[in-house]
């Protein structure tokens, strides 16, 4: 999948299989989307599993980007771009600077869209 792609992951898409699999829980609705910590996390690992040098199978919440996934420092700003244009929120340059693993994504996305807006 060409990065150029996941520029505009379609948030329709995702809330109808969200609806199917009857796991919609709203905690806060930004956007259109209803953001829980799970579809948070379902978002990263969907734009790190479609992203072109990741093994989707590798993929996991302790995933480290550089030593399991193989990202570089580029390919890490690259994500974040991609998880902030999907989730509509953004990642400073100093939180980016903290990114080690899926983890750390999405633990700064979730105190973005939770915590502060809750």
């Amino acid at each position: 999948v060409c990065t150029i792609a996941l520029r505009k992951i379609p948030l329709h898409y995702l809330q109808r299989q969200e609806q199917k699999a009857g796991t919609v829980n709203t905690v806060l609705s930004r956007h259109g989307a209803d953001w829980t910590a799970d579809t948070i996390l379902d978002r990263i690992v969907y734009v790190l599993q479609n992203y072109d040098k990741v093994d989707s199978e590798k993929v996991h919440l302790d995933a480290n980007l550089t030593n399991d996934l193989g990202l570089d420092s580029l390919d890490i700003v690259e994500v974040c771009y991609h998880v902030e244009r999907s989730m509509f929120t953004w990642i400073s340059d100093d939180e980016r600077e903290t990114i080690e693993t899926v983890r750390d994504i999405w633990e700064i996305v979730m105190h973005k869209l939770l915590y502060k807006f809750a």
